[in-house]
């Protein structure tokens, strides 16, 4: 075989081989997109697989998740209105499975949002990519009034009465608000629903009457008759016989009036339910041989099997045995054609109760057998389906875990964005001052010496500011080793709630970091968040409490913002952190006489031996934060002659833990210049 006869195989196998490739990585490809059940179309950017994820919600909450998932993963862009409506998202899918706590987070993360979001409509936004223009989609802010409704729902499930109540009356006012009167009627029948579990018949009465009320004179007669069931439900468990035969009276002429078969096998149902329990069993039989008949025009034919067995329970009830065998009979060929073994199980026990009435024991005992074999048959299948569903528990419970993953993961990046962009902001800011100061300077020259003390003042101002804005990235960056420490040993959701918590501080904080004085109720809100973020990861350490003179006028007593957060910080992590046992933080703030006594107590270990701790690099490095604050005290009394002062003790010098207590002593009033 000649050398050119071997590269021409060689390059027929190299082609082979390559296109053999391709044609795999198609059907891997085909068969991928197969499996996410969308056919020949794939997810190009966020927004489509939000929309994958709404279209799965119903049919495949599991693919959902998988859907939101990518969603989170997909870009790093900040779009508060797409992620609003995946979190919204996100509670549905949970609402689905039957995850109705992660479903109230979800919801409560994406009303959230509302701060994020700009008012007004959102519009079609234009982008360059590789030389074209592309049209991106912006999709609409979730509705307040149904993002409301399902917080409201989300809780009442989750078990959370209270907050259940809270979003269900927020959804009440805002429906009233737009006139929705729809909407309205759906809330106060949520309401009626949960004072019901609560065990408030009597406020849940006056809920279904208002939706009985505001429901009557519309055409459609859905919201009627559904408010008058409800209605005469909660008059039978309130023991008001007439005014729930009354009540679900009207709902079966509105459900006649309206010939809808739906309504009309609902309102006889319920109709049912009352004969019964008032042991009235001939109309029972009448109620429920009509709702027999609207399954039957609705083709209902599981339905019909079931009303058909109850029907024969009433009918054996009353002594007419042998109608109902005859109807338990029939039954029960409508069960064996569909399949249904429950139905027919149900059937067969019937028919042994029958027999057994009419003294025809072998027949009852041929029916129990049957009941008995269908039963077991029936644990079998039980048994089966919920192997299957905790398997399938522990797949949503690992997504649950990757999806917390991803969200932590963002809210880390939006807030570390969020960090550099007001550090850049106080940078310019402090060169633009600066050079204003030495602009001024260079022409005010020849009035030095007359303006020397009102010169001494700015450079005191300025420096206070400066101080002020340093201790705004000392607290961030503190509180930022925390969350990691804290996330390092917490679980997922814990964090989650422990980040959220922090960005709120970390807003607050900032929000007040211009400021020379803030209220002292703004920055008691401050201290009481930052407390309860130290004990959420150090709460087998210490127990706090925060002390304060209920005759204080919060909002008229001013306090410059981060001075008492220091020495706190300082007592958590100085000195309760090394404690062996559980210690106690105490924060105390009195009026005495016209000053203010604010003091911080801890038993913890005391400087003496926090001081033997620490590492060598730790001797040689005086706390920021403490060293910030004892500059900024000092230039607040040359300043504004506030007499401002500070006294650290040991509060036990002869224990081994001896404590320590901070003392900040400061007039009640304050002039500001």
């Amino acid at each position: 075989m000649s050398v050119k006869t071997i590269l021409i195989h060689i390059m027929l196998l190299l082609m082979g081989t390559f296109l053999w490739a391709q044609s795999a990585k198609e059907e891997d490809k085909k068969r991928k997109t197969d499996d996410f059940g969308y056919g020949e179309q794939q997810p190009v950017n966020k927004t489509d697989y939000l929309n994958f994820a709404i279209d799965a919600t119903e049919s495949n909450p599991e693919q959902a998740l998988d859907w939101i998932s990518s969603f989170f993963s997909a870009s790093n862009e900040n779009d508060p209105v797409s992620d609003q409506q995946a979190y919204f998202q996100l509670g549905k899918i949970y609402l689905k499975l039957e995850r109705y706590g992660s479903a109230a987070d979800a919801f409560e993360q994406a009303e959230g949002y509302y701060d994020l979001i700009p008012t007004g409509e959102a519009k079609a936004k234009s982008s360059k990519r590789k030389g074209r223009v592309r049209k991106k989609v912006v999709l609409p802010a979730v509705d307040r009034m149904l993002l409301a409704e399902q917080l409201g729902v989300a809780h009442m499930k989750a078990g959370d009465a209270e907050q259940g109540k809270r979003w269900l009356n927020n959804f009440l006012s805002l429906a009233e608000t737009r006139k929705d009167v729809q909407a309205q009627i759906r809330a106060l029948n949520l309401l009626g629903d949960f004072w019901t579990e609560q065990q408030d018949l009597l406020q849940a009465e006056s809920f279904y009457q208002r939706a009985v009320d505001l429901s009557a004179p519309l055409p459609t007669r859905n919201s009627y008759v559904n408010s008058l069931d409800n209605l005469s439900r909660n008059n039978r468990y309130n023991q008001q016989p007439q005014q729930a035969r009354q009540n679900i009276g009207l709902a079966v002429e509105a459900a006649e009036e309206a010939g809808d078969d739906e309504l009309l096998d609902q309102s006889y149902q319920g109709l049912t339910d009352y004969y019964v329990e008032e042991n009235q069993l001939d109309s029972a039989i009448y109620a429920a041989n009509k709702s027999l008949e609207s399954k039957r025009k609705k083709g209902d034919r599981e339905g019909e099997a079931r009303q058909s067995n109850k029907i024969s329970e009433i009918l054996i009830e009353s002594d007419s045995t042998n109608t109902a065998i005859d109807i338990l009979n029939k039954s029960l060929d409508i069960a064996q054609e569909l399949g249904e073994i429950d139905v027919e199980a149900e059937t067969h026990e019937l028919l042994a109760t029958g027999y057994e009435k009419q003294g025809n024991v072998d027949q009852a005992l041929f029916h129990y057998k049957q009941a008995r074999v269908l039963q077991d048959t029936l644990a079998v299948i039980r048994e089966k389906t919920f192997k299957r569903k905790l398997s399938q528990s522990d797949q949503i419970a690992r997504k649950d875990r990757q999806i917390a993953a991803l969200l932590k993961e963002q809210e880390l990046r939006e807030t570390q964005i969020e960090i550099m962009t007001e550090k850049q902001d106080v940078q310019r800011r402090v060169l633009w001052i600066l050079g204003l100061v030495l602009g001024l300077v260079s022409v005010s020259a020849f009035l030095v010496v007359r303006s020397n003390r009102a010169r001494r003042k700015a450079n005191q101002l300025l420096a206070l500011k400066s101080l002020r804005s340093q201790m705004n990235p000392h607290f961030i960056f503190n509180s930022l080793n925390s969350i990691n420490g804290f996330i390092a040993t917490h679980d997922d959701r814990a964090a989650n709630k422990y980040l959220s918590d922090f960005s709120r501080l970390m807003r607050t904080v900032l929000e007040h970091s211009q400021q020379d004085f803030v209220p002292l109720g703004t920055e008691l809100e401050v201290l009481k968040l930052y407390m309860k973020l130290e004990h959420f990861r150090f709460g087998d350490k210490f127990d706090y409490e925060l002390v304060v003179d209920p005759e204080l006028n919060q909002e008229q007593i001013i306090i410059p913002p981060m001075l008492v957060q220091p020495y706190i910080e300082n007592a958590i992590w100085h000195g309760l952190r090394y404690k062996k046992e559980k210690g106690k933080l105490s924060v105390s703030i009195v009026e005495v006489g016209q000053k203010i006594l604010i003091q911080i107590e801890d038993n913890g270990i005391g400087r003496k031996k926090s001081a033997e701790l620490k590492t060598r690099n730790q001797k040689t490095h005086q706390s920021t934060g403490l060293k910030n604050t004892d500059q900024r005290v000092a230039i607040i009394n040359d300043v504004y002659k506030a007499y401002l002062s500070v006294e650290i003790e040991d509060v036990e010098p002869n224990q081994e833990d001896t404590g320590t207590r901070v003392s900040i002593t400061m007039p009640t009033k304050i002039h500001q210049v």
